[in-house]
C-alpha cells in the first residue's frame, strides 16, 4: 500500500541522516495509512521502533 512506500522512504531518508521536516512541510504533509492486511498500525510501530522521535507523524 501507499501508506507502506510512504513511510518505509522516510525511514530511509531518516537512516541517512536527513530529518523528514525538510521534506514533510504543510505542502507536502503526511500521514500514517493503514488497512486490515498488509500494513497495520503494528507494523508502522515495528518499521519505526527505536526511532521513533525521527517520524514527525509517529503519533498521529
Amino acid at each position: 500500500g501507499n501508506g507502506f512506500r510512504g513511510d518505509l522512504w522516510d525511514l530511509i531518508l531518516a537512516d541517512c541522516g536527513f530529518d523528514i521536516n525538510d521534506f514533510r512541510t504543510d505542502e507536502w504533509k503526511w500521514s500514517p495509512s493503514f488497512d486490515d492486511y498488509f500494513y497495520t498500525r503494528e507494523h508502522f510501530k515495528a518499521l519505526w521502533k527505536g526511532k521513533e522521535h525521527r517520524c514527525p507523524y509517529y503519533n498521529e
